[in-house]
C-alpha cells in the first residue's frame, strides 16, 4: 500500500519525527501566539486573517503542527484550523477555581497506544521517546482536525472531547466517529510503514498498535466541575458515559474503535457500520455485545451495549477522494472522468453544498445527488446510471423507518455520447432528489456501467440526519 495515493503524504510522519528537535520550540511558540491572537480577534470582533497579527501566512508557513489538519479539514468541509491547546474547552474554562457545576453533554474519545513497553526493550530510549511523542502528536492533530478538544495526555494515552454549546449533539458524535476512522488510517498508513522501514526488526503484531473507545453522554448524564486546588486542579466531566470511554478502549480489539451505547442509541447508529466483538473459547466463537464485567444498577445488570466500528463499511461513505478510498475499502470504483456533487435544501428553502458524511442534516431537508460525466468516448457510451437509496436500521429506530425499510428505491438513466461541434455536450449530468426523513445515517449509491455492462464508477454518499 506504500506506493498508493494516501490520505496523508508519505513524508508527513518522517518529517514530524526527524524534525522534532528542531521545530518543537517553534511549534509551541506559534501555537501560543495563534491561540492568543484568536482570542483577540474574537474579543474585538475583527475578521482579518491571523497573519495580520502574527506575521505568519498559515497555508505556507512551516508549521508541522498543522500538517494533518490541512487535508483532513478540507476533505470534511471544515474551515480554518483548530488552534486549541490542552484542556482548553471554551464552555468550561470559567469553572477553573470555581465551585460552579454544569450539566452539559460531551462525546468522549480515549486512545491508548499499545506496544511501547516492548519497544523500550528493543530500542534506545531517545528513539522510543521521539517515536511515541510523534504518535501522540499525530493523535492530537487528528482530534483537532474534527473540532475536538484534547483534554489530557496520560503516558501512552490521549483523552479527547467532541461537542460544545455551539455544536449539536449529533454533529459531535459524527465528528468523533469520523475522527476515529481517519485516525486508524493515519496510524496504519503512515506510522507503521515508516517504523518498518526505520527498524527492519519491527513486528506489526507485537511492536505497535492502538485501541480507541468512544461514547456519548447527554446533558443529564454528564457534570462538569473543577477538581483539586487552584494550580493543582483541573476542570473535568463526571458521568458513567465518560468513565466508560476508557473502559470501551480497553475492550476494543487491537487497531479498532469501540462505541458505547450512548452513541449507538442516541444517533441511531447503523447496524451495518458496527460489529459485535467476538473471542474464541474452546474452539467456539463467543459474542461479547455488552461491557464486561457487567455493571449493576438498582439490583439489575446494566447490559451496557458496545459495538466495534466496521471501518471498511463506514469508509465507503466518507468524503475522501475516490482514488484514495477505493484502496481503503471495497465497493468503490474511481474514474477520473466521473464525479458526484451533492446539495442540501433545508425546510426553509436554503440551498448549500454538502460533502458526504461531513455534516448532520436537519430532518425535513432534501438532498440532491448529481453525477457529472465527461463526454469522452473512452468511457464506451451509452452509459447506464443507477442511483440507489438505502435506509439503514440502527439501535433506536423510529417506527416510520421500520415501515419503509424494505421499500426499493432506485432510479436509472441512459446517456449517449454527444457528437457534433455546435451541439456537443462537454459534461453529462443526471441527478435524483430524496427527502431526509429518518434519524441515523442513510445512503445514496451511484453506479455507472458502460455499453459492455462493466462497472466504471461507484461511489456512496452517507447522509447523516438528526
Amino acid at each position: 500500500m506504500d506506493s498508493l495515493k494516501k490520505v496523508i503524504n508519505d513524508s508527513f510522519f518522517s518529517n514530524l519525527f526527524e524534525n522534532r528537535k528542531n521545530i518543537g520550540a517553534f511549534d509551541s511558540v506559534i501555537s501560543d501566539r495563534l491561540a492568543e491572537n484568536r482570542q483577540i480577534i474574537k474579543a474585538e470582533g475583527q475578521v482579518e486573517g491571523l497573519e495580520n497579527y502574527t506575521g505568519i501566512n498559515l497555508p505556507n508557513a512551516p508549521q508541522p503542527e498543522y500538517q494533518i489538519q490541512r487535508p483532513l479539514r478540507k476533505y470534511f468541509d471544515k474551515p480554518d484550523y483548530n488552534y486549541t491547546t490542552i484542556a482548553q474547552h471554551p464552555d468550561f474554562h470559567h469553572l477553573k477555581d470555581s465551585d460552579e457545576i454544569i450539566n452539559q453533554y460531551i462525546c468522549s474519545m480515549f486512545i491508548d497506544i499499545k506496544g511501547s513497553t516492548r519497544l523500550s526493550l528493543k530500542y534506545d530510549l531517545p528513539f522510543v521517546y521521539k517515536f511515541k511523542n510523534a504518535v501522540i502528536q499525530a493523535c492530537i492533530e487528528v482530534i483537532r482536525s474534527f473540532d475536538g478538544y484534547v483534554h489530557r495526555i496520560m503516558g501512552d494515552a490521549v483523552l479527547g472531547f467532541f461537542g460544545s454549546s455551539e455544536i449539536t449533539k449529533e454533529q459531535a458524535i459524527l465528528d468523533c466517529m469520523n475522527c476515529a476512522a481517519m485516525l486508524k488510517i493515519v496510524l496504519e498508513q503512515n506510522i507503521q510503514p515508516w517504523l518498518r522501514e526505520e527498524k527492519p526488526d519491527f513486528e506489526d503484531v507485537q511492536d505497535f498498535g492502538f485501541r480507541i473507545g468512544c461514547n456519548f453522554g447527554d446533558d443529564h448524564e454528564v457534570l462538569w466541575a473543577n477538581y483539586g486546588y487552584g494550580a493543582t486542579g483541573e476542570v473535568s466531566p463526571t458521568g458513567l458515559p465518560v468513565d466508560l470511554a476508557a473502559k470501551l478502549q480497553g475492550l476494543s480489539s487491537k487497531n479498532k474503535s469501540m462505541m458505547g451505547q450512548g452513541i449507538l442509541e442516541f444517533f441511531n447508529w447503523p447496524e451495518n457500520f458496527s460489529q459485535v466483538k467476538t473471542r474464541e473459547k474452546n474452539g467456539e466463537t463467543i459474542n461479547i455485545p455488552h461491557v464486561t464485567p457487567n455493571y449493576v444498577k438498582d439490583g439489575y445488570p446494566l447490559n451496557y451495549m458496545m459495538r466495534e466500528l466496521d471501518q471498511k463499511n463506514y469508509l465507503q461513505g466518507l468524503p475522501i477522494p475516490t482514488d484514495i478510498k477505493q484502496n481503503l475499502c471495497s465497493g468503490i470504483t474511481h474514474n477520473n472522468l466521473i464525479t458526484l456533487k451533492n446539495k442540501i435544501t433545508s425546510s426553509d428553502g436554503e440551498v448549500y453544498d454538502f460533502k458526504s458524511n461531513s455534516k448532520v442534516i436537519p430532518k425535513n431537508s432534501s438532498i440532491t445527488t448529481e453525477v457529472h460525466i465527461f463526454n469522452e468516448s473512452i468511457l464506451l457510451f451509452p452509459l447506464n446510471i443507477k442511483f440507489i437509496k438505502k435506509n439503514n436500521l440502527g439501535f433506536n429506530n423510529e417506527p416510520e423507518l421500520l415501515e419503509t425499510i424494505n421499500q426499493k428505491d432506485e432510479a436509472e438513466f441512459t446517456i449517449y455520447y454527444s457528437t457534433g461541434t455546435r451541439q456537443q455536450t462537454n459534461i453529462h449530468k443526471k441527478s435524483i432528489n430524496r427527502d431526509c426523513m429518518y434519524r441515523g445515517i442513510h445512503q445514496l449509491i451511484c453506479e455507472v456501467r458502460n455499453k459492455d455492462n462493466k462497472l466504471i464508477f461507484r461511489d456512496i454518499v452517507n447522509v447523516p440526519i438528526e
